[in-house]
C-alpha cells in the first residue's frame, strides 16, 4: 500500500506563509492557551532584541497527555478544537487547526514543550523539536519525535518555549504583538477569566501598555445591557462612580423588546487636559493614559470574552467616530467666528460634503452586504425579499439622483432554489445600470424612472428591470455581456457580465431591449420557479 509523504520544505512554506509577521505566531499560541481553559497566560520575551532570542508562553490551563500530544498537538491541519465542542469553562475554542501553531513554532530553531495534565497530578510530560533534523529528512514522516515522562511538583499548565530564535523582534513589532494581547481577552470585563501578562525587559514601557490599564481614571463611564428577555437598562457613572443618570426599558408588550442575544456595552470617556487629572489627586497623568488610548482606543467586538476582528483596529472606523470628531468642528467652529455668514457662504457646501460622505459610506457597505456567509449558501430565495433589501440599500442614490422606483410585484410570493447573493448580485449590477445611464452626457434630467417588475409565466420567472433614460446605444446588443466592454469612459465593463453570469449559475436567462417599454433600456431575466 502506497501514502503520500511530504518534503520538509512543505513545513517551512506553511510557516512562513501562514504568519507574515511575528506577533501573529504568539497570539495563535496564546489562543491554544485559551483553548486548553487556562485563565492566566504569560508571554515572555527574552533578548529578543537580536537573533538567537526566545519566547516562552506558559499557562495554567487543562494540559495535555501523550495521547493528545500525538493526536491533537502534533497533527497539522486537523485538531480537536475543529470539532467546536464547547470546553468545561464554556469556551468556544478559537485556534485554526493546527496551522498557526506550526507556523509559530517555527519561528525558532528549536521548540520545547513541558505540559501537565489537569487528570494526573504530579506527570510532566516533555518533547523537543529541533527543526534541523528537517533539514537532513528526505519526508517528514522520517523524524520522530520522544515523547518523555517524569515527575513532577508543579500545578498543570503548558510551557513552550521556542529558542533560537531566526528574526529579531523590532519596537513595532513589539507594539503590535502588545496592543494584541492586550485587545484579545475582554479588557472592560474579566467574567471570561483569561488575564494576560507580557514580560519583556528589554521594551519596559510597551510591557506597562498591556499590564496596566486607567478605566479608573475615566471621566465618565456608559453601561447599557439588553438581558435574555430583550429589556434594556443603562446607567452613566462619573469618575466616582456616582450614577448621574439610569434608565431603564419597561415593555408593555412583546413587541417592544429587543429581539437580539443578552447584550452588554461599555464606553469610557476620558477628558485628557492636565487639569482634569491634576483635581483628582491621581498619580497618572493625562500624558500616561493618552499613550495608552493611543493602543486600545476605538470601538471593539469582543464575543465569548475573545475580541473579533477586524471592527475596532486602528484603521477600521466601523462607527465612524473619527469622522463624528472631524465634522463637528467644521460646523461649530465656522458658525462661531463666521456667525450668520456661515450659512451664506459655506452652508450648502458642508451639506453637500456631509451628503457625499453618506453616499460613499452607503456604496462601500455593498460587499459587505454581499459577502455575507449565509448568503452564498444554497436554498429556497425568496424574490421579493431579496428585490426590497436592495432597493432600500440603494434608496440614498435614487433620491440624489431623483429617480422614481417603482415596484411592480405578482400577486404570489416568487421563490427561485439558488443563493440570496447571486440574486442580490443580479439586481444589483442592473440598478447600478440604470443609474448610470441617467447619468451620461445629455441623459434625462427630470421625471427620472425606474421599474422593476415581477411576472410569473407556468413555472418561469421574469424579472424586468426598464427605465426611461437613453436606451443602449454606440454598442451592439451582444457585446453588452463582454467582460471590459462599456460606453462609460470610467466604466469597468463588468456589470453586465457579472449579471450574465450570475443568471447562468441560476439555471437562468437573461436578454436585453435597447429601447423598451419607457423608452430606455430594458433587461429580461428568467428564472425557474420553484413551488414551497
Amino acid at each position: 500500500m502506497m501514502h503520500f509523504k511530504f518534503s520538509p520544505k512543505i513545513l517551512q512554506r506553511l510557516g512562513e506563509e501562514l504568519i507574515p509577521n511575528p506577533d501573529q505566531g504568539i497570539i495563535e499560541l496564546v489562543k491554544n492557551s485559551y483553548d486548553a481553559d487556562a485563565t492566566e497566560c504569560t508571554v515572555e520575551l527574552i533578548k529578543t532584541s537580536t537573533i538567537g532570542g526566545s519566547i516562552i508562553i506558559s499557562d495554567n490551563g487543562v494540559g495535555m497527555d501523550k495521547d493528545t500530544i500525538s493526536e491533537g498537538w502534533l497533527v497539522l491541519g486537523r485538531s480537536k478544537k475543529a470539532i467546536r465542542e464547547v470546553t468545561q469553562l464554556g469556551r468556544l475554542p478559537v485556534g485554526n487547526k493546527g496551522l498557526g501553531r506550526l507556523a509559530a513554532l517555527q519561528m525558532g530553531s528549536q521548540v520545547f514543550l513541558k505540559t501537565r495534565p489537569k487528570h494526573e497530578p504530579g506527570v510532566e510530560y516533555s518533547l523537543t523539536i529541533n527543526w534541523d533534523d528537517f533539514q537532513e529528512a528526505d519526508v517528514v514522516e522520517d523524524v520522530a519525535f520522544d515523547v518523555k515522562k517524569s515527575i513532577t511538583d508543579k500545578e498543570y499548565g503548558t510551557d513552550i518555549i521556542v529558542g533560537n530564535l531566526k528574526n529579531i523582534f523590532n519596537k513595532r513589532d513589539i507594539q503590535r504583538l502588545a496592543r494584541e494581547l492586550l485587545l484579545l481577552a475582554d479588557p472592560f470585563d474579566n467574567h471570561v477569566g483569561f488575564s494576560l501578562k507580557l514580560i519583556a525587559p528589554e521594551f519596559s514601557e510597551i510591557e506597562k501598555q498591556v499590564n496596566n490599564a486607567y478605566f479608573d481614571d475615566a471621566e465618565y463611564h456608559l453601561q447599557a445591557s439588553i438581558n435574555e428577555l430583550g429589556i434594556a437598562e443603562a446607567s452613566l457613572l462619573d469618575w466616582q462612580k456616582n450614577v448621574i443618570f439610569h434608565a431603564k426599558h419597561s415593555a408593555i408588550s412583546q413587541q417592544e423588546l429587543y429581539k437580539t442575544p443578552r447584550t452588554e456595552f461599555d464606553l469610557w470617556v476620558f477628558l485628557l487636559n492636565p487639569q482634569s487629572f491634576s483635581a483628582r489627586k491621581t498619580s497618572v497623568s493625562s500624558t500616561q493614559v493618552r499613550e495608552w488610548l493611543a493602543q486600545v482606543g476605538n470601538v471593539r467586538l469582543y464575543h465569548r470574552g475573545l475580541r473579533v476582528k477586524p471592527y475596532g483596529d486602528s484603521d477600521d472606523d466601523w462607527l465612524n467616530l473619527n469622522y463624528a470628531r472631524a465634522r463637528n468642528p467644521i460646523e461649530k467652529k465656522g458658525k462661531e467666528i463666521l456667525k450668520e455668514k456661515y450659512e451664506q457662504y459655506f452652508g450648502e457646501p458642508v451639506r453637500k460634503l456631509y451628503q457625499v460622505s453618506k453616499s460613499l459610506q452607503r456604496f462601500s457597505n455593498f460587499p459587505l452586504h454581499l459577502l455575507k456567509r449565509e448568503k452564498r449558501r444554497a436554498g429556497v430565495v425568496d424574490v421579493h425579499s431579496v428585490i426590497d433589501d436592495i432597493v432600500a440599500l440603494f434608496q440614498t442614490f435614487f433620491d440624489e439622483g431623483e429617480i422614481q422606483v417603482i415596484k411592480e410585484k405578482v400577486d404570489t410570493k416568487p421563490c427561485i432554489y439558488g443563493s440570496d447573493a447571486l440574486l442580490e448580485a443580479i439586481i444589483t449590477n442592473l440598478l447600478t445600470n440604470t443609474i448610470n445611464a441617467f447619468n451620461v452626457e445629455g441623459g434625462r434630467i427630470e421625471e427620472r424612472q425606474v421599474i422593476i417588475r415581477t411576472e410569473t409565466e407556468g413555472t418561469n420567472l421574469k424579472i424586468k428591470v426598464l427605465d426611461n433614460g437613453s436606451g443602449i446605444h454606440n454598442i451592439k446588443l451582444d457585446e453588452i455581456w463582454l467582460p471590459g466592454t462599456t460606453t462609460r469612459q470610467d466604466g469597468t465593463g463588468l456589470g453586465l457580465t457579472i449579471v450574465r453570469d450570475s443568471v447562468t449559475d441560476l439555471g437562468g436567462s437573461v436578454d436585453a431591449i435597447p429601447k423598451g417599454e419607457l423608452g430606455g433600456a430594458e433587461f429580461i431575466v428568467e428564472l425557474t420557479l420553484i413551488r414551497e
